[in-house]
Order: C-alpha cells, then sequence, then structure tokens
C-alpha cells in the first residue's frame, strides 16, 4: 500500500523554500482557469505546470501529473466527429412485411388449380406469408358461400 508523504515545502540549495504539492494544485487550478477562458492554449497551460514543477523540484513526478489529471480532466477537449460517420441520407424506418403481389397471384393460382393438401404444401413452403393468405382464403370463401 502506497503511503502519500505530506506535502512538505521544497527549498533550493540557499534556503529559499518553493511551492509543494497544495501549491502546485493552486498553480494548476489557475492555468486551468485561463485555459477554459480560451486566454491559453493547452500546450502553454500543461508546459507553464512542467516548467513550475520543475523549477520548485517537485521530485515526485507522478504526484504532479496526478494533480494535473485532477485539474485538467474536466477539460479535455471532447473528440471531434469524424463526418464520414455521420450518414448522408437518414436510415428511413423499416415497413412492415408485406405480402409481394407475385406470391398472392401465385397463391390464387394454386387454388384454383391444387388440392387441399397441394395448397397446404404451398402455403408450408410459404411461411411467411401462411397467414395472412389464409386470412384472405378465409374472406373469399365467406363472400362466396354468401352470395
Amino acid at each position: 500500500m502506497h503511503v502519500q508523504q505530506p506535502a512538505a515545502p521544497f527549498k533550493s540549495s540557499d534556503g529559499q523554500i518553493f511551492g509543494d504539492l497544495d501549491d502546485f494544485r493552486e498553480y494548476a487550478e489557475i492555468e486551468a482557469f485561463m485555459l477554459a477562458r480560451g486566454w491559453i492554449d493547452w500546450h502553454r497551460a500543461i508546459d507553464t505546470c512542467e516548467w513550475i514543477r520543475e523549477r520548485w523540484g517537485i521530485s515526485d513526478v507522478d504526484a504532479a501529473q496526478a494533480v494535473m489529471a485532477d485539474v485538467f480532466g474536466p477539460l479535455r477537449p471532447q473528440p471531434e466527429i469524424d463526418p464520414d460517420d455521420i450518414p448522408l441520407v437518414p436510415e428511413s424506418p423499416r415497413r412492415a412485411y408485406q405480402t409481394p403481389r407475385s406470391t398472392l397471384d401465385a397463391f390464387w393460382y394454386v387454388v384454383r388449380t391444387e388440392s387441399t393438401d397441394g395448397i397446404a404444401d404451398w402455403l408450408a413452403r410459404h411461411p411467411r406469408d401462411a397467414v395472412h393468405l389464409h386470412k384472405l382464403w378465409k374472406a373469399k370463401e365467406c363472400s362466396t358461400a354468401a352470395a
């Protein structure tokens, strides 16, 4: 388990105190503030933070980068949409299946020329249309019986 050391200030060789990780976070937040308003660009913000880290003698690079990731993370630019990924023509909604006219014509031909077993065999080979065709056949059978 990694125990984080307290953020102690760093001193130069002549004893001058530089900022610690907490001060570095404050400085990075200032850079993030300017970046968010468009006053500086990403390269300037990151490079300046790195320059400050070096000048202040912050030797824990991982901790400094974790601070920068935390501060700058919410400002990361979103990936741009590739125009090739956008369809030029929106997809039309799928229409419900409808029995083709040629299948209807073939069905009525089979009804006129085949036996009941022949009709049943033909409908078995057309399972997608069988329910609809059966309804049509029943409707026609009822209308001719009434006449």
